[in-house]
């Protein structure tokens, strides 16, 4: 995804065409809307401070400004609604009541300026609003608030950090939104969101809560979602405040004596005294170390011992861990009736560090949540599916569309029910082994414990837990292999936009992994040998093919081409492929029937598509050997190469789906592509490559193949590919002189009516013929060698183009009674002589 920061002006494609021919577009510089024509400000109320979509893309291509934004004027019929503080943008992970009115709306949606939240854009017909902006329960995502006059974080009046809350915004009217062109999902359309917004109106009804409350479910239940636990506080109370509620609670006199350095209730004993005040500060400060240090240090208690040495930590660091232990091993005021109403915290997805599910990593993770304190975590479905997508959230996501759980497994993600449950049963093993290693002596505590830890044995109890966490952990088909320049190799993945290295990471979101490990420095002189052999030591076409192979990396066709590598037998071309697919593997290479792509005689719309499905999310398709008399359809082939939307179904799927062409496709042949259509030649969309050499049988090495498919040699060849790649970038796709003539010579082959008038209409300067009589020959002679005909206009027009042609004329010949007729002049029937052609 690109970030926000980046600007607008490379994802202007994304923007709703319905929306860049509305008048209503202004510039920015940071958030201030600015008319590019004055550089003066823009007013949401004033019109003629405006501008259209071209011209406000110029002004911020030229540098003056930093992006575009758009006012929905009043009675526009236009909408927006602004989700704000729903996203991180670390983790990418989206609050779930954002989430469920984002797929509600189904309309264009973008991510915001910030990345903390979301622009939804649609049609309005109900009139102006009665509300504008509604906060959304407490998420857990901690964003600061900043002052929008001075640029500073808020505090409050102890200094201390105010976060922004989740909020819904929705305008209709006189107002500017701020447009990013980062598109979240696939919809590109405006959609009607007039009911969707009166049920949103229902659904938060109450304006600027001071505390948020639970919504009254209002509105259907499509729209429902499970309620967020009651979070945890943003800002921690001041010392002051801590220190105030402890001496005036029932135990106050004991916590201010121990305060005031009073050792008189531990007969003198300084380590005793210690350690009961920071259990009780483990209390009021619930287990926050850094407060429970501050306490102690502002006490009477405190003396240099506090910060000796003890074996890698402090006396004192020593002394809090134990409180705490105790504290969560045995907390105080604890009953049935208490337990009941324990709350658990909003947990926030984890974002450090990779996977790791060693049994004591768990146990820490576990511990640092304290679930004792907090029992609806392991005694509850829905707490426990908190707890499982707070640990595993960032590496387990569910997608929707698809319903199937996609797990990271370190490198690439993979759908894997299986190792699924296997992170829960870990999970559930770590949740037993932490509770019973406690010593709990509060009997209803314990008992409470025992039988949380006892559910989670039960693999029906983990399934539901599973269920319940596929909201915490939803993710989306569009989420997953968006960065189309990331190629994902064996140690790591490469950008292939600057050549960039970086460890594999699961915010990636690849779903494939090529099978060459990187390494910058390897090179191989057989690799290089074997191309000087196959190409004659021919530079320039060696310097073609690595540009193609480079730009067969890419997840997207810029040049709308598809490529031929021509030879004929035993001249390498499948010896040089097979290290090409050896290199990027199943997950980005495929081998492609030749039938994919032929002209069938009968065509059947609802017939599976095997091969094509199969196609989706490739870098490059290989067609190996086609038929001699095997014939191209031209149609599929612009689709393919020009990034058009194909619709494709599996052999065994109930609907179809369409697939966006991210691959080259190529085409290793030993006879010249049969294709009829001229404007496959005319748009440059083939390239060919002649592999000239033909090994004879005594030059053959049978061993080759697997010696170019060794890991070092491979790595070898994708520095070679790299380099073409950049070569690319520089210079592009043009073909070397050899190639470009042997491309016009196949043009002059495969022009279907030229071939036509030679075989079957003889030249004659004396004759003339009907050319309604030369199409039906035409179509009959298409028939036989079963070609594709073109419609009679086309063929007019081609024909036209080439030959002498008359419209309205008599036939030579033919008499004063003849119609006039549209006349080819100098040919003839083969089968006819005289006026028999216009009988």
């Amino acid at each position: 995804m690109t970030s926000p920061s980046q600007g607008i002006v490379g994802n202007v494609n994304n923007i709703p065409p319905e929306l860049r021919q509305l008048p209503f577009f202004v510039v920015r510089k940071g958030k201030l809307p600015y008319n590019p024509r004055t550089g003066k400000l823009a007013r949401t109320n004033q019109p003629d401070t405006w501008c259209s979509f071209e011209e406000a893309v110029e002004a911020v291509s030229s540098g003056a400004y930093d992006g575009i934004g758009i006012v929905i004027p009043k009675d526009s019929g236009l909408a927006a609604i602004d989700l704000d503080t729903v996203r991180d943008p670390d983790t990418g992970w989206i609050d779930p009541i954002a989430r469920e009115i984002i797929e509600r709306c189904g309309s264009y949606t973008e991510v915001s300026m910030s990345g903390y939240g979301f622009h939804i854009l649609g049609h309005y017909n109900f009139g102006s609003l009665q509300w504008t902006r509604r906060r959304l329960p407490e998420n857990n995502i901690f964003r600061p608030d900043v002052d929008r006059t001075t640029g500073n974080t808020k505090r409050n009046q102890n200094g201390e950090i105010i976060y922004k809350r989740p909020e819904i915004e929705i305008y209709s009217q006189s107002q500017y939104i701020a447009l990013t062109g980062d598109l979240y999902g696939l919809n590109r359309d405006l959609r009607d969101l007039s009911t969707l917004i009166s049920e949103l109106a229902q659904r938060f009804a109450e304006p600027n809560q001071l505390k948020i409350q639970t919504p009254t479910p209002t509105v259907p239940p499509s729209l429902e979602f499970p309620a967020a636990l009651p979070p945890t506080q943003t800002t921690t109370p001041p010392i002051e405040q801590i220190l105030k509620k402890a001496r005036n609670a029932k135990n106050g006199d004991k916590f201010s004596k121990l305060m005031d350095g009073d050792l008189s209730e531990y007969n003198g004993d300084h380590s005793r005294a210690d350690l009961a005040l920071c259990s009780m500060a483990a209390y009021w400060t619930r287990a926050d170390r850094n407060i429970m240090d501050a306490i102690f240090r502002i006490s009477g208690l405190m003396r240099p011992k506090w910060d000796e040495q003890r074996g890698g930590k402090t006396y004192g660091e020593l002394t809090i861990e134990e409180a705490i232990k105790n504290y969560r091993a045995n907390p105080p005021h604890v009953s049935p009736s208490s337990l009941e109403a324990t709350s658990t915290p909003t947990l926030a997805l984890q974002k450090t560090g990779k996977l790791n599910n060693s049994g004591q990593s768990l146990l820490n993770q576990i511990s640092a949540l304290d679930p004792l304190h907090h029992i609806s975590l392991i005694n509850t479905e829905l707490g426990g599916a908190q707890l499982f997508a707070h640990i595993f959230g960032a590496f387990c996501k569910f997608v929707s569309e698809s319903r199937q759980w996609y797990i990271y497994d370190g490198k690439k993600w993979a759908p894997d029910d299986i190792r699924l449950m296997g992170q829960c049963q870990q999970l559930a093993s770590a949740v037993h082994k932490y509770v019973m290693s406690l010593e709990i002596k509060n009997p209803d505590l314990q008992k409470a414990a025992h039988s949380a830890a006892k559910l989670w044995t039960k693999r029906n109890f983990r399934e539901r837990v599973l269920r319940d966490a596929e909201v915490y952990c939803v993710a989306s088909f569009s989420d997953f292999d968006r960065a189309e320049y990331l190629l994902n190799v064996q140690n790591g993945t490469i950008n292939l936009k600057d050549f960039s290295f970086h460890d594999h990471s699961p915010d990636d979101r690849i779903t494939k992994m090529a099978a060459v490990t990187y390494d910058p420095q390897a090179k191989s002189e057989i690799w290089e040998s074997f191309l000087l052999q196959i190409f004659d030591g021919d530079e320039e076409t060696i310097d073609y093919v690595q540009r193609i192979i480079g730009y067969s990396l890419l997840g997207s066709s810029p040049e709308e081409c598809f490529f031929v590598f021509y030879g004929k037998t035993r001249a390498g071309k499948n010896t040089f492929l097979t290290p090409i697919q050896a290199m990027l593997g199943q997950d980005y290479v495929k081998i492609v029937a030749p039938e994919t792509i032929a002209v069938k005689k009968f065509s059947n719309g609802s017939a599976p598509s095997e091969d094509l499905v199969r196609l989706s999310g490739m870098r490059l398709a290989i067609i190996d050997e086609p038929d001699k008399r095997l014939h191209i359809n031209s149609g599929l082939i612009k689709r393919i190469s020009g990034n058009n939307a194909i619709t494709a179904r599996g052999m065994y799927a109930r609907s179809s789906v369409e697939i966006i062409p991210t691959f080259s496709l190529l085409i290793a042949t030993n006879y010249l592509p049969n294709i009829d259509d001229p404007t496959i030649y005319n748009s440059n969309r083939l390239r060919l490559v002649h592999f000239a050499h033909q090994f004879s049988l005594n030059e053959q090495d049978h061993s080759l193949k697997e010696r170019l498919c060794d890991p070092v040699i491979l790595s070898a060849v994708f520095n070679w590919c790299l380099e073409g790649l950049s070569k690319y970038y520089t210079r592009g796709l043009v073909a070397p002189t050899k190639s470009q003539q042997m491309l016009q010579d196949l043009t002059l082959d495969c022009d279907l009516i030229a071939t036509f008038f030679n075989n079957e209409l003889v030249s004659d300067p004396e004759a003339d013929i009907k050319l309604t009589s030369v199409y039906l020959q035409y179509k009959q002679w298409c028939e036989q060698l079963n070609y594709t005909p073109e419609p009679y206009n086309e063929f007019l027009h081609l024909v036209e183009a080439q030959y002498t042609v008359y419209r309205n004329k008599r036939p030579r010949n033919a008499g004063r009674n003849a119609s006039p007729a549209t006349i080819l002049v100098g040919y003839r029937a083969k089968s006819c002589s005289g006026n028999d052609q216009y009988n």
